[in-house]
């Protein structure tokens, strides 16, 4: 196996917010917080901390090496080539995960990810962005768009900010490129928590927000929609053999149970892992929205959570159908001023199981991991979930039960007052 070392550099003596790496940040010195997350980090070999100055040894938690490097790399004048080549000369590996004291919010699981990208061999180095998908200009003309066409803004092609978070690469990248960053990178999508990056003292004020909001105990709460605030088999049922039979036409259609085995994942997907041509996808969604009348609202369900709005508690849907549907359905019922946020599988470039549409939610409504729990019926619901680091809820309310789900939530409910208990429990 590939020796992996990470390696944090240090300076004590920043220009522009003095200490700050040893500056307290809620309750603890800033740099412990990628300290301690680069300690949860499976199978890291080696973990330094690189630094000119033996004052930051007391700082550094058990299982993290000081290594001292010259103070000529402390200079305004020093590079990344430079202090790495000067490390590399110390620390010799096969793999080198590189990160920075400013970075607080990385997760575990983003550091797991872009090591495992590279290990794979399909990417020579991973790094992590923010993905910015908005209209934007460069000296006076529109960049990524044509002004006189405008298209939808998640039809837009999506431009990727470096964030300083986390980089890694094979050792050969850096002896080749003399940079962090090869040929093939994977490119590990953050969220804004996650890319804070402590430069200024307004980044450190928006740091200890974020730091304060993690200490109280806040609920939010990220709802899956078919099976969960509403029953649409039926309707589902019917749009599925209707479609099928307008598009094939043929008494070959696979059985719907099959069909009900990838919810939660978008209806062009579900198709093609089915074997079914993607041409069912618009009568599929044609007959269902001439049935929006069928769809059945569970008013249990409802009841419960227009109680624990009224406590402050943040709700989202994230669901497999696509925005139409899902916002027809919502207003047709009068119910969409109950949730603070609606994510549907057109609004992501990767619907459940991937955690791409639970982070998307978490991160529209405010939310952070430790406090969330997302509640679904469907197994992709629950790997998405995990995956983002949320707590899962398995609901078997509308009949339908799926064993390997249950193996993966973390919790498993039958009835609406079985949930509410268990949010009693976590509002506490």
């Amino acid at each position: 196996m590939a020796k992996k070392v990470a390696m944090v550099p240090i300076k004590l003596n920043n220009e522009r917010v003095p200490n700050k790496n040893t500056k307290i940040l809620g309750s603890k010195p800033l740099l412990q917080y990628i300290l301690d997350t680069l300690l949860k980090v499976k199978d890291l070999d080696e973990i330094y901390v690189f630094c000119s100055d033996e004052a930051i040894i007391p700082y550094l938690p058990e299982g993290v090496r000081f290594l001292k490097r010259d103070a000529s790399l402390d200079l305004p004048t020093a590079n990344f080539t430079q202090f790495f080549e000067a490390f590399m000369n110390l620390v010799d590996a096969e793999l080198y995960v590189f990160t920075h004291a400013t970075a607080p919010f990385i997760e575990k699981e983003t550091v797991e990810l872009c090591i495992s990208k590279v290990e794979s061999g399909e990417y020579d180095s991973a790094f992590t962005a923010v993905k910015i998908q908005d209209f934007l200009w460069s000296g006076n003309r529109p960049l990524n768009f044509d002004a006189q066409n405008l298209p939808r803004s998640q039809d837009l092609e999506p431009i990727y900010r470096e964030t300083s978070g986390v980089y890694v690469f094979q050792k050969e990248v850096f002896e080749k490129e003399k940079r962090r960053i090869g040929n093939r990178p994977f490119i590990a999508e953050v969220s804004w928590r996650e890319a804070v990056d402590i430069n200024t003292y307004e980044d450190f004020e928006i740091a200890r927000m974020v730091v304060s909001e993690r200490s109280h105990s806040y609920l939010n709460l990220i709802f899956d929609f078919d099976g969960v605030v509403i029953d649409s088999e039926k309707v589902q049922e019917h749009a599925y053999y209707e479609s099928y039979k307008e598009v094939v036409g043929d008494d070959k259609c696979p059985d719907f149970a099959e069909y009900m085995k990838h919810t939660g994942d978008s209806l062009p997907n579900i198709f093609r892992k089915m074997g079914l041509p993607e041409e069912m996808t618009e009568p599929y969604r044609r007959i269902s929205r001439q049935s929006v009348d069928k769809v059945i609202v569970l008013e249990e369900v409802i009841a419960l959570i227009r109680r624990i709005r009224e406590k402050g508690v943040r709700c989202a849907i994230c669901t497999g159908k696509d925005r139409v549907r899902t916002l027809e359905i919502l207003e047709y019922y009068q119910i969409a001023e109950l949730f603070d946020a609606v994510v549907c599988s057109d609004d992501v470039d990767h619907p459940k199981p991937s955690p791409e549409p639970t982070l998307l939610a978490m991160e529209r409504i405010g939310a952070i991991k430790e406090n969330t729990l997302f509640i679904g019926d469907g197994y992709n619901d629950i790997l998405s979930a995990k995956s983002a680091g949320a707590c899962s809820v398995l609901v078997s309310w509308c009949g339908n039960y799926c064993p390997e789900a249950a193996k993966e939530a973390d919790y498993d409910v039958k009835r609406v007052s079985e949930l509410e208990k268990i949010l009693e429990k976590w509002g506490k």
